[in-house]
């Protein structure tokens, strides 16, 4: 109870008793666990928002690598499909897609397109073979100088073959090809090139004004190896999306 102390005459001042250290313990322990408690709530809060985005974020990325995934699949199989199919008919050009060359020697992949070549040729399926494809730094010779080089060997005339020396690339090498047909009125083509490269140079030669049909070689050392070939149609699936998407 309150104790009265006398500090100035005629005047009292009542004194109040301390508190036990006890019980002042006890009063700072139960501000600080409400201190705490508010804290707690507020990063729980915190957690359970960010918690929440998070998620939603984690479900989204989920749902973009599946539709990803389910077009790169179904890409695949379009390259596939296309792949195994074979339009020999009686056109204007064969067009011959370029590949390595080493010093003027086609290289096994050029040459299984080029010998594709010379037998549509050899069948009157047209009277014109167009060889496609520039030089790489440092060579010699063009991959279309190469080609060429083979099949007047394996007798085709000089002049019933076109030549195409300046495409790095096979959007580059069909514009220019294309250009160079539709300027002497030929627009119907059969496309040679390995079975993977089919739908996008397809695709191309439709987007340049040709009318193309597809005959892809047998004889593609990459053929011959399913596990080089799935990387070839893997990247040939992104390519062919980037062309789609950006036009180069």
């Amino acid at each position: 109870m309150p104790s009265f102390i006398l500090s100035v005459p005629g005047r009292i001042r009542v004194s109040r008793p301390r508190r036990s250290g006890i019980l002042e313990f006890s009063i700072l322990t139960r501000k600080r666990a409400k201190s705490a408690n508010r804290t707690t709530q507020k990063s729980a809060l915190c957690g359970g928002v960010a918690g929440r985005w998070l998620g939603r974020w984690m479900r989204l990325a989920f749902i973009v690598f599946a539709l990803l995934g389910v077009y790169l699949a179904f890409l695949c199989f379009q390259i596939y499909s296309v792949s195994k199919v074979d339009e020999q008919r009686n056109v204007d050009a064969i067009v011959v897609m370029g590949a390595a060359q080493y010093n003027g020697t086609p290289s096994p992949v050029l040459r299984a397109r080029l010998d594709h070549a010379l037998d549509l040729y050899r069948q009157h399926m047209a009277s014109l073979v167009v060889v496609t494809g520039g030089k790489q730094e440092g060579d010699r010779f063009s991959e279309a100088e190469s080609a060429r080089n083979y099949l007047v060997l394996r007798g085709v005339p000089p002049n019933r073959i076109l030549q195409e020396d300046e495409g790095r690339n096979s959007l580059e090498s069909i514009s220019a090809a294309s250009s160079m047909l539709l300027n002497r009125g030929y627009r119907n083509v059969l496309m040679v090139s390995d079975p993977f490269h089919m739908l996008r140079v397809m695709q191309i030669a439709r987007d340049y004004g040709l009318e193309p049909y597809s005959s892809p070689t047998r004889t593609s050392p990459i053929s011959r190896n399913p596990d080089l070939e799935f990387r070839y149609v893997l990247r040939e699936a992104l390519t062919y999306t980037a062309y789609k998407l950006t036009g180069v």
